[in-house]
């Protein structure tokens, strides 16, 4: 009988060590993890600053465009589009349409930008 209580005393020995290690990651992580967050939202912060070049699209209700304040036609606002797209390949476009504006003229706005290769792309209601 006490050959079977050393097996299982000693088969309890093992699993202090895996409990001690488990404890010590846990209390690890939760010391890292705040650091971690304060690091990411450090580095989101920076990248916030780096300014991406950004053209304002104005679509107003009649379904005119007006890119950075200049009216132009549909054929200008391709050729606009893709000349700013291949000088700032990161370029940034934000359109504002009027709340009651023609929607096909925002759906023709995107189909350009498209075409144009720009792939970021904003939108607000005025």
């Amino acid at each position: 009988m006490a050959l079977t209580a050393r097996q299982s005393s000693s088969t309890l020995e093992p699993t202090a060590p895996v409990v001690d290690g488990v404890l010590a990651l846990l209390v690890l992580l939760l010391v890292a993890a705040p650091l971690l967050a304060r690091a990411l939202s450090a580095t989101a912060a920076g990248s916030a600053a780096t300014a991406v070049p950004e053209l304002r699209l104005e679509i107003n209700r009649g379904g005119d465009y007006a890119l950075q304040g200049q009216p132009l036609g549909h054929a200008a606002l391709a050729a606009a589009l893709r000349s700013a797209r291949l000088h700032t390949p990161d370029l940034r476009l934000r359109i504002a349409t009027a709340d009651d504006g023609d929607p096909r003229a925002l759906v023709g706005a995107l189909a350009l930008a498209e075409q144009a290769g720009v792939r970021n792309i904003g939108s607000e209601l005025r």
